[in-house]
């Protein structure tokens, strides 16, 4: 347990530094004061006949498979918004009132971004995942445009089309998570629609039917579905995300 007092006009100020998850990286903290080292995973005091004081946090180490998102005040952080500091190496200033602070290194094997965050945001929860842990991305288009999928470290293929994505983390799948979204909305088929290849498209401005999916269709366009197949189709419908299915 750590306590700030104050006795005799000086003030007791104390520094926590804690790495998020514990583990991802050895963090370091030391006082601004000459002749002062780094301790690693300790806290960091000092009393002063001052209104406040300046310590120096820092992480290193870090583990395989892990990125480094920022520090974050007296939580771990639970969105990038927490987020106040984002360089390796950081200066903190605790002040009267704000005697005992803990400074938190938040680390994840997997970070979320958007490819253009005008059409559209991605959030992670956890915002901090371990290895073997289960993350949910979310992709949120803005309006007027469209979600397409996610690529995983920019791969030339799609590994979910799915705005809601969630999976196990691993060695393997850990790293850089992109959501694509394109201005406009997007036209395919649910998936698992039976006799796919034999749906055509013509939507917008096209004067031709052609495949499934289209990307880029303005809001308000006129679009129609033909089904060139041999299979009986009971109905068609469109749902919110864009999709139409048998």
């Amino acid at each position: 347990m750590v306590f700030a007092s104050e006795m005799w006009g000086l003030a007791t100020y104390t520094l926590n530094v804690v790495s998020q998850p514990t583990g991802a990286a050895t963090v370091y903290a030391k006082v601004d004061t000459s002749g002062s080292e780094y301790t690693e995973n300790q806290a960091q005091s000092l009393e002063i006949d001052n209104s406040s004081c300046n310590f120096y946090i820092k992480y290193d180490n870090l583990s395989d498979g892990y990125f480094f998102l920022g520090w974050s005040k007296n939580a771990a952080a639970t969105a990038m918004s927490d987020i106040t500091l984002f360089d390796q190496e950081a200066t903190v200033t605790l002040t009267e009132g704000e005697n005992v602070q803990t400074y938190y290194a938040n680390f994840s094997c997997l970070r979320a971004q958007s490819n253009d965050e005008a059409l559209g945001s991605v959030s992670a929860n956890p915002l901090t995942v371990e290895l073997g842990g289960t993350v949910t991305l979310t992709a949120t288009p803005k309006s007027g445009c469209s979600f397409i999928g996610w690529k995983r470290n920019r791969e030339a293929d799609y590994c979910s089309t799915d705005a809601t994505y969630e999976f196990t983390t691993t060695q393997q799948n850990a790293g850089t998570y992109t959501a694509y979204f394109v201005p406009g909305n997007s036209v395919a088929l649910a998936e698992g629609t039976e006799d796919a290849d034999n749906w055509k498209v013509k939507a917008g401005d096209a004067t031709e039917f052609g495949d499934l999916p289209v990307e880029g269709v303005p809001e308000g366009s006129t679009v129609t579905l033909k089904y060139n197949g041999t299979k009986k189709v009971k109905s068609v419908k469109a749902v919110k995300k864009g999709a139409a299915g048998l």
